[in-house]
């Protein structure tokens, strides 16, 4: 019901400005050619007039404030500041590093974290040396959301070394760091990361189960961190059409390791120039 109330009030206001720009267009020409024939006084039709003329302009800039929804032009958006929120899907890459328990060993180096996500995120050091593991992304992705989490929705690769398998695994990992009442998903079916259409498949069911339980785009980020550069494609994809669902990422190089969201919004056409 309120997505059809929603949907009424789009039509209804792209079409008024149009209809009141018909009515003071109308308005102005039938008393003008009335005038012109001698059917009526200037004087009579003055107010007529006046007010076909102000329903015009009116009708024109609320048009032109309103421009985007008619033609918007699609732009990729940065948001500057991430706002915690209730849900997370994220994309799960193979992990690239031993794991037991919280002891993690990679190329000859090895390392146990403290079970803190502030300080896991933090750049691993063993010897002087950098411990590189894959999930540490993971762990930064959700580091801004994790006082607020409710649930977080993984999804896995579906190739033979895909990250699907390591789904429970990964569960268990994120445990540690997440509050009791945070549910996380594993998604019960693998993608293939290299198919857009699967990815976007998959992120519209998810996004549809988050909804039904009453959270709104608003409240939930994709995070596509993990995978390659096409889940990343379709994560912009699905924000297309919902303005208020971002998605973000966490940068490998030149940053502390923050997660960096975006948006595709809408951008105005070149200005009109006087």
């Amino acid at each position: 019901m309120k997505d059809w109330l929603h949907d009424l009030w789009n039509v209804l206001t792209l079409s008024l400005p149009v209809l009141l720009m018909v009515f003071g267009g109308g308005t102005v020409s039938d008393s003008v050619y009335s005038v012109l024939t001698g059917e009526k006084a200037l004087g009579t039709m003055a107010m007529a007039i006046l007010v076909g003329l102000a329903s015009y302009f009116i009708a024109a800039g609320w048009i032109y404030w309103i421009r985007k929804s008619y033609l918007p032009v699609r732009t990729l958006g940065r948001i500057h500041h991430i706002l915690p929120r209730k849900g997370l899907v994220a994309f799960v890459s193979p992990r690239n590093f031993d794991l037991n328990g919280l002891h993690i060993s990679s190329r000859g180096l090895s390392s146990t974290l403290a079970g803190n996500l502030a300080q896991d995120v933090l750049a691993t050091q063993v010897d002087g040396k950098p411990l590189v593991w894959n999930w540490q992304q993971l762990l930064r992705a959700v580091q801004p959301h994790a006082t607020t989490l409710q649930e977080i929705h993984l999804i896995g690769s579906a190739d033979d070394n895909g990250s699907h398998g390591q789904l429970g695994e990964c569960a268990e990992f994120l445990r540690v760091y997440l509050e009791d009442g945070c549910r996380i998903l594993p998604c019960s079916t693998s993608v293939d990361f290299e198919d857009i259409d699967a990815l976007a498949d998959v992120l519209h069911r998810i996004l549809k189960k988050i909804k039904a339980g009453r959270s709104d785009y608003k409240e939930i980020m994709i995070d596509a961190t993990g995978g390659m550069k096409t889940t990343s494609i379709a994560a912009a994809m699905v924000t297309l059409n919902n303005p208020s669902l971002h998605f973000q990422y966490v940068p490998t190089f030149g940053r502390t390791g923050q997660p960096i969201a975006f948006n595709v919004v809408a951008e105005s056409q070149p200005e009109i120039e006087v």
